[in-house]
């Protein structure tokens, strides 16, 4: 009979292309049990530990953690492959999750290239266009900072799906249509579409308000402080909605785009948007 093939641990680590650390884990684990340890605390490994290795890192490599490898060794074939079953079940629902991201992704793309192109021109987008959302106040340029415990709360909850979330801005109608009034009550927020909202189970009662979709006029604009915005900042809307012969009906509504810093410092551009009928 053949004796086994021994290695030291650099020799086993060059084979099966695991770092000092990982061959170190797998002992721990009991993944890899030495075929012998010397008094010294040198390890010999055997052709099987090799072959233990190599299949650890296959099944790391579809994702299994360190646990179901090991529950897998001890077990028989059958519940071997029930353990890659229920990790199946697993990818699947990454795989849902990561499907609804993508979604998320191409939606936000492009929203973000038509927002762009209306730096330093305006465009008028029908009500079929533009999406109802539910929306938090979380800062108002008039009262200050939301304290209510009902919205933190609510914030906690929403946050459990950021990547449906836009950051939110808002002046009210009688606000813009009052020409006595240069520095605008702004208030900022969180908004989410209606039908993500629907979709997810999201709790959209009261403090949450719905915005439901309207003709927008629109214009992506910049902004050192989003609270600080300014009656001559939207003059492009306001003379467009004249020109066009439209009423405002719904105020001021917007969602943060991009964050760029420069020389001059940071600005916030958001897409402005004024409803109109």
């Amino acid at each position: 009979m053949k004796n086994a093939f021994q290695f030291g641990a650099k020799e086993i680590r060059q084979l099966t292309g695991i770092s000092p650390e990982t061959l170190r884990h797998y002992v721990e684990c009991s993944i890899l049990k030495p075929l012998q340890v010397d008094e010294n605390n040198y390890r010999k490994y055997s052709s099987q530990n090799m072959i233990d290795v190599l299949h650890a890192r296959i099944y790391r490599g579809l994702g299994l953690p360190i646990q179901s490898i090991i529950q897998r060794s001890e077990s028989g074939p059958e519940e071997q492959d029930a353990v890659l079953v229920r990790h199946k079940a697993i990818l699947e629902r990454d795989v849902l999750r990561l499907q609804l991201k993508l979604d998320r992704m191409r939606q936000e793309i492009e929203f973000l290239g038509t927002a762009r192109r209306r730096l330093d021109c305006v465009r008028i987008r029908s009500a079929d266009e533009a999406p109802s959302v539910y929306r938090i106040t979380l800062l108002d340029a008039a009262r200050g900072k939301t304290r209510i415990p009902e919205i933190m709360s609510r914030v906690d909850e929403w946050m459990r799906y950021p990547q449906h979330l836009q950051v939110a801005l808002h002046v009210p109608e009688a606000a813009i249509l009052d020409p006595g009034i240069d520095e605008l009550p702004v208030s900022l927020g969180l908004s989410v579409r209606m039908e993500t909202a629907i979709s997810l189970e999201l709790d959209t009662s009261p403090p949450a308000e719905f915005f439901p979709n309207k003709a927008h006029v629109g214009t992506l604009i910049a902004t050192t402080d989003p609270l600080n915005l300014r009656r001559r900042d939207l003059l492009p809307l306001l003379d467009t909605v004249r020109a066009r012969g439209l009423r405002l009906e719904g105020g001021l509504i917007g969602r943060l785009c991009y964050i760029v810093d420069s020389e001059k410092g940071r600005h916030y551009y958001f897409s402005a948007n004024l409803c109109v009928a």
